[in-house]
């Protein structure tokens, strides 16, 4: 069995909202040598601090919680303009 990767994860706290579909956006991924890497993933849930992510890790699909800071909706430019997340509640 592969071993988990060391991202650094959130707990959330508060109520959780789930989403049916998922909505498609970049996770910035953080780890512990102080590497960011944004992946593709789907947002499958969310509170006001935190998502649940589903993206894919050595050829597994996987969820983690990570910092609603840490997402945003900007698939076509995976630096994104400002370097800020988007809280994924704005589905529009």
């Amino acid at each position: 069995m592969e071993p988990d990767p060391q991202i650094a994860r959130v707990v959330p706290k508060g109520p959780v909202t789930r989403s049916v579909a998922g909505i498609r956006l970049v996770a910035r991924l953080r780890w512990p040598d102080g590497r960011a890497v944004d992946v593709p993933a789907m947002a499958i849930a969310w509170t006001e601090d935190a998502v649940e992510i589903r993206w894919e890790y050595q050829g597994k699909a996987r969820t983690d919680w990570v910092a609603v800071g840490d997402v945003r909706r900007d698939l076509d430019d995976p630096a994104g303009p400002s370097g800020e997340g988007l809280d994924p509640r704005d589905e529009g």
